[in-house]
């Protein structure tokens, strides 16, 4: 196993200085491209606010994870609206879960992207 190691750490070491590390990226680009081709799944990402308007579909989405009795998630975050009698739940950031609809498994990830502070500079 030692020997199988260290054949592995030369051939690794001898790719890393004769090819470039912006081919090495171009294949592994190709190579991710080509592997999703072939992939089963989809992804969809459903922003909370588009541009400067709320996402209808994010609420939409809200509602039906709220809605769902099926659901056991480890860390969930509870809304409640403004004048409004009913609480709603969600996934809390980072968090994950798995349901079923129309006997197709998915699976709902929630990840919170920040936005950088964007400095405006005034010239007098």
């Amino acid at each position: 196993m030692a020997s199988m190691m260290g054949v592995w750490a030369f051939c690794q070491s001898l790719l890393q200085t004769v090819f470039p590390p912006e081919l090495r990226f171009a294949s592994l680009k190709f190579f991710y491209r080509l592997l999703n081709w072939f992939s089963s799944y989809c992804y969809y990402d459903i922003t909370e606010i588009d541009g400067v308007n709320t996402n209808e579909l994010y609420n939409a989405v809200q509602l039906y994870l709220s809605s769902s009795a099926s659901i056991i998630g480890t860390c969930l975050s509870l809304t409640r609206g403004l004048n409004s009698s009913t609480i709603t739940f969600g996934l809390s950031n980072n968090d994950r879960l798995v349901d079923t609809y129309n006997g197709a498994t998915v699976e709902w990830n929630c990840q919170s992207k920040t936005i950088p502070n964007v400095f405006l500079a005034i010239a007098a």
